[in-house]
């Protein structure tokens, strides 16, 4: 008993520490860490179900139930601690989402079937049933762990495809850009270059649709910040009507005003538009202060309330 309860204690505080880091702030507040924070909940209540589990059968009465309603007990216990942390986000005013109570499941489910082939509690199932049927169940819940963990995965891979294209900023030749970019009454997606985009060395890019509202357009989030040894910004847009775009970009001090960052506005004629903005240009953007050239977070081009959907189509960003 003494060393079952230092295993709970042990366990106890493995899973305050990860709640700890599920309703509180990471270091650098990157997508990276934000899904980090996000897989959280399947370690920390796929670990609370075990704690659970092993828990409730120190209660002599229910050790009057069969092994696997201990199971079911702790998996009720557990989905209804995601309930109750939702429900505490919401109260401190942070985002209580749907997919944090989903991946909550995830954890449940997965570690309580691992713990199946390891349970002291059903030997007597494996002899009467055989250990195959447990070893399914096992993998299964490795399967669903995994599958939980695939957004984590991919972003990590996706983070890293970033940094080794640099001074890339956006390729359109991969499908990394669309993990960092987000768009506002807009839709994007990547096809081949249409046939007047005369460039041997791009055969794809975005084609971005802009809906009648007030600031339609795509923002790329957390582009490699490190522009000081540049000297341009250089992308091409193709377009079938004359408009006119809005390129914005901010560094991580930006305090959201609007004198505070750089704001251009693009002349888009009929064809392709080639632009090479000077990276001093930008650094002077903020009426104040320089930008800080090594640390920039934010590339945006956005129109202003469009009468009518419009179609542009649009290259590789990179730096010179």
């Amino acid at each position: 008993m003494h060393l079952q309860a230092k295993q709970l204690a042990l366990g106890l505080a493995f899973i305050t520490g990860l709640f700890v880091v599920i309703l509180g702030e990471l270091p650098g507040n990157s997508l990276l860490w934000r899904e980090a924070q996000n897989s959280a909940h399947i370690l920390a209540f796929g670990g609370l179900s075990i704690i659970a589990l092993i828990g409730l059968r120190t209660i002599e009465r229910l050790n009057l139930l069969k092994p696997l309603w201990g199971y079911l007990l702790a998996a009720v216990f557990s989905l209804s601690a995601g309930f109750a942390v939702e429900l505490v986000q919401w109260g401190i005013g942070r985002d209580a989402e749907l997919h944090d109570i989903q991946r909550d499941l995830i954890g449940i489910v997965s570690f309580l079937g691992l713990y199946t082939v390891f349970d002291p509690a059903l030997a007597a199932y494996r002899l009467r049933y055989g250990k195959k049927r447990l070893y399914g169940v096992a993998l299964l819940s490795l399967l669903l762990f995994i599958a939980g963990l695939i957004p984590l995965i991919s972003l990590t891979i996706f983070t890293y495809q970033k940094n080794t294209a640099f001074p890339l900023l956006i390729d359109f030749e991969q499908h990394w850009p669309l993990a960092f970019i987000s768009v506002q009454d807009a839709r994007i997606e990547i096809v081949e270059r249409p046939d007047q985009w005369q460039d041997e060395q791009q055969r794809h890019v975005a084609r971005m649709m802009l809906f009648p509202a007030r600031y339609p357009g795509f923002a790329l989030h957390e582009p490699v910040g490190q522009w000081s040894g540049f000297r341009y910004l250089s992308f091409k847009i193709f377009a079938e009507t004359d408009l006119t775009l809005a390129l914005r970009i901010n560094d991580r001090q930006h305090n959201q005003a609007y004198e505070d960052r750089y704001t251009t506005t693009l002349s888009v004629s009929p064809g392709i538009n080639q632009y090479r903005i000077s990276l001093d240009e930008i650094r002077s953007g903020p009426s104040f202060r320089e930008l800080d050239m090594d640390s920039i977070d934010k590339l945006m081009l956005f129109t202003t309330e469009p009468e009518a959907p419009l179609q542009i189509y649009v290259g590789n960003f990179f730096l010179e």
